[in-house]
C-alpha cells in the first residue's frame, strides 16, 4: 500500500456640504492634498449598451524526478478519554504499524510540478445563455484562463515565499532568525481604497474635534459622506460563489457583490458558461443548469455595475463596474476507492459511509479541472493500538523543495503524477466500535469526522518532519514550507534544511511548532498553533492542530485526538482550516460566510 500515512487521532446633495461654508475648508483642502499624490491612473473598458442584465435595488450583501516520490510520514488520529484528551504522554501506537507504514512509502515515476505547463480549459461562449445574460463582449479576451487562474495563484505566490524570501536563515543555538515575510503587492484598487480610508479618517478626525454640537456634527459627517459617494466613488466588489450542487442536485449561488458607497447595482453575465446555462437575478443569485458535454466543471463572467457618474478624483479612469469569474463544480472531484488487504472489514454500510465522507469533505473544496482520485483502501482489527485511521499520500517529488502530494497536486492542477498508481491510501481499524451515520451513542465514535480528517491529510495538510535529530533530508511537503514559530518566523533554511537549532520546537520549545501562512495567520490572528508534544510522537506532531489549544467549541477537525466517543463530532472545515488550506493552494467556500473572505474566484477590472 502506497504512501506513509498521516493518522488522526441614504445620499446628500454636494451643495449641503459647500453651504457648510468655512467648516469644510480643511477636508477640502485635504482631499485635494491626497487626490495630488494619488496612485497612478488606472485605465478600463467601458461596458456596451447591448447587454441584457440584471438590476437590484441595493448593494448586495519544476525539474524531472530522479526516483521514487517521498510520502508523507505516518500520523496517528488517535481515541482519547475524558483523562487523557490532552494527555501527551499516551502511545501512538505499536512501532509494528509505524514501520509497516514507512515500508509501503513511495511513489515510482513522480515528476515535480510545473506550473508553467498548464493548460487551462478556455471559458467559451455559448449560445445557451438565459434571456437575461449575455455572451461575452470584445473586452473579455483576457478571461479566457479563469478557471486556471482561480486554481493557480495562490498556489504560485505561496510556492515564491517559500522557496524565497520567506524562508528563514540558518539559525543560532536556542534562537532562529528569518527574513521578514513579504507582504503581497498592494492591487490599484486597494491603493485607491486604502488612500480613500485615509481621508475619510482624516476627516472623521477633524469633524470630531470641532467644538460644535452633535447635531452640527451629524451634518458634517451626512456631508463628508456625500462628498465622498460623489467624488470619491470606488467601484464595486464581488465574489461569485457556488452554494449548492457541488455533488448532485441544482446549482445554484450568488454573486455576493458590494458597493463601498451603498451605490444600486446591475448585474450582467458577460461570459457565459461553456456547457451549460446561466440564469442571473436581479438580486445576484443565480441558477446554473448543466448542458451537454459538462465534465463536472464550468465558468461564466458576471460583472457588477454600480450606477451613477463613477467619478474618482483619486481614479479617474475607474472602471464602471467589476467582473469576476464563478466556478462551478459538480461531481467534478469523484473517488474510485480500492479495497486490498482487509477488505473483509469493509462491509457494504461502512463503504457507503466512506464515500458519503469523502462527499461532504468534497462540498468545502472547488478544482479547475475534473479529477479521479484512487486510494488503496485497507482495514486491520487491532484492539492493542490507539490508533483509530490513517492516511497518506506520496510527494510528487524527491529533489529538494517543498512539494505536494499526489492528492493535492492532482487537485490544484488536475495533473496525474503517478500515472497508474495508487494517489492516496487510508488504513482503518475496526477494533474500535463506529457509527457510520447522523447518530452516534455509547463508545461509538464518529466514522464521517474521522473520515474528513484522514481525508485531509491525504490532501496535503500533512507535514514530512520527524523526530529531532533525524531531519536531514531537503525534500518537503508544502505544508512544511509554513512551519514557523509563535512569532511566525520560518524555521526552515532557504537551502530546503532543517537547522538542528530549530530541534527544541519540535517538541514543544516556546510554544512548538506553528503553522505561518498567510491566509492561516488572517484568520485565527496569528500563527496557529500545531501539535507539539514532548516526546515527540511519530506520525502525530506537527501534522495536526494542537489539542490543549483548541478545545471545547474552539475544538477543529484536524486535531490530533477525537474529541470523544458517543456524540457527533467536527464535520465541517472552520476558517482557521481553511486559511491553512488556501496556503496550500487550494479554493474553499465556507457555508454562510461572506464570499469577500473565500478566495474562491478571481476579480477582474471591467
Amino acid at each position: 500500500m502506497g504512501g506513509r500515512r498521516q493518522r488522526r487521532a441614504e445620499q446628500f446633495g454636494v451643495r449641503q456640504w459647500l453651504q457648510l461654508g468655512a467648516a469644510s475648508a480643511g477636508v477640502g483642502a485635504a482631499l485635494l492634498g491626497f487626490s495630488l499624490v494619488g496612485p497612478d491612473i488606472g485605465t478600463a473598458a467601458a461596458d456596451t449598451s447591448g447587454e441584457s442584465s440584471a438590476a437590484s435595488t441595493g448593494s448586495a450583501g519544476g525539474a524531472e524526478s530522479t526516483g521514487p516520490a517521498r510520502s508523507t510520514p505516518a500520523a496517528d488520529r488517535e481515541s482519547g478519554s475524558a483523562a487523557t484528551d490532552t494527555d501527551r504522554t499516551d502511545d501512538v501506537g505499536s512501532d509494528d504499524a509505524v514501520d509497516d507504514a514507512d515500508d509501503r512509502a513511495g511513489r515510482a515515476g513522480a515528476r515535480p510540478l510545473d506550473q508553467s505547463d498548464e493548460d487551462p480549459s478556455d471559458v467559451a461562449t455559448t449560445d445557451e445563455v438565459d434571456a437575461d445574460a449575455d455572451a461575452a463582449d470584445g473586452d473579455d479576451a483576457a478571461d479566457d484562463d479563469v478557471a486556471g487562474d482561480v486554481a493557480e495563484d495562490d498556489v504560485a505566490e505561496e510556492r515564491t515565499s517559500a522557496d524565497g524570501d520567506d524562508t528563514g536563515t540558518t539559525p543560532a543555538p536556542a534562537t532562529v532568525t528569518a527574513t521578514a515575510t513579504a507582504s503581497p503587492r498592494p492591487t490599484h484598487e486597494e491603493r485607491v481604497a486604502e488612500k480613500i480610508a485615509k481621508i475619510s479618517a482624516s476627516a472623521q478626525a477633524w469633524i470630531d474635534a470641532r467644538p460644535v454640537s452633535d447635531e452640527r456634527k451629524d451634518e458634517l459627517e451626512a456631508a463628508w459622506a456625500a462628498l465622498r459617494r460623489s467624488l470619491l466613488n470606488q467601484a464595486p466588489t464581488l465574489t461569485p460563489v457556488q452554494l449548492t450542487g457541488v455533488i448532485t442536485g441544482e446549482v445554484t449561488g450568488t454573486v455576493d457583490a458590494l458597493d463601498p458607497d451603498g451605490d444600486r447595482l446591475v448585474y450582467r453575465v458577460v461570459r457565459g458558461p461553456a456547457t451549460g446555462k446561466v440564469h442571473l437575478n436581479a438580486d445576484g443569485t443565480f441558477t446554473y443548469t448543466p448542458g451537454e458535454g459538462f465534465d463536472g466543471v464550468d465558468t461564466f463572467v458576471v460583472r457588477a455595475v454600480d450606477l451613477g457618474l463613477h467619478i474618482n478624483l483619486l481614479d479617474w479612469f475607474r472602471p464602471i463596474g467589476t467582473r469576476a469569474g464563478a466556478l462551478i463544480n459538480q461531481g467534478a472531484v469523484t473517488f474510485d476507492f480500492v479495497y486490498t488487504e482487509g477488505a473483509e472489514h469493509w462491509t457494504p454500510e461502512r463503504r457507503a459511509a466512506l464515500q458519503r465522507s469523502a462527499d461532504a469533505l468534497v462540498t468545502f473544496l472547488r478544482v479547475a479541472k475534473p479529477v479521479v482520485l484512487t486510494y488503496e483502501i485497507e482495514g486491520v482489527d487491532n484492539p492493542d493500538v490507539r490508533w483509530l485511521a490513517g492516511a497518506g499520500s506520496g510527494l510528487i517529488s524527491t529533489d529538494p523543495g517543498y512539494w505536494p502530494t499526489i492528492v493535492q497536486n492532482k487537485l490544484l492542477t488536475g495533473k496525474d503524477a503517478n500515472g497508474a498508481g495508487y494517489d492516496g491510501s487510508i488504513e482503518w481499524n475496526f477494533a474500535k466500535p463506529w457509527a457510520l451515520g447522523d447518530v452516534v451513542v455509547g463508545d461509538e465514535y464518529d466514522f464521517m469526522s474521522t473520515a474528513m480528517h484522514e481525508l485531509l491529510h491525504s490532501f496535503g495538510f500533512a507535514s514530512t518532519l520527524e523526530a529531532p535529530g533525524t531531519n536531514s533530508g531537503r525534500t518537503w511537503s508544502i505544508f512544511d514550507s509554513f512551519i514557523s514559530t509563535a512569532d511566525g518566523t520560518r524555521l526552515f533554511a532557504a537551502d530546503f534544511t532543517w537547522p538542528s537549532s530549530a530541534d527544541p520546537y519540535l517538541t514543544g520549545f516556546a510554544g512548538g511548532v506553528f503553522f505561518g501562512g498567510s491566509n492561516a495567520v488572517a484568520a485565527y490572528g496569528k500563527p496557529v498553533p500545531l501539535y507539539s508534544p514532548n516526546p515527540w510522537k511519530d506520525g502525530s506532531s506537527s501534522a495536526h492542530l494542537d489539542d490543549d489549544t483548541f478545545t471545547g467549541d474552539d475544538f477543529q477537525l484536524m486535531n490530533h485526538k477525537a474529541k470523544w466517543h458517543g456524540i457527533v463530532e467536527v464535520r465541517e472545515i472552520s476558517a482557521i482550516e481553511a486559511g491553512i488550506l488556501r496556503d496550500l493552494g487550494y479554493t474553499v467556500v465556507l457555508p454562510r460566510q461572506s464570499a469577500l473572505a473565500t478566495g474562491v474566484l478571481v476579480g477582474l477590472r471591467a
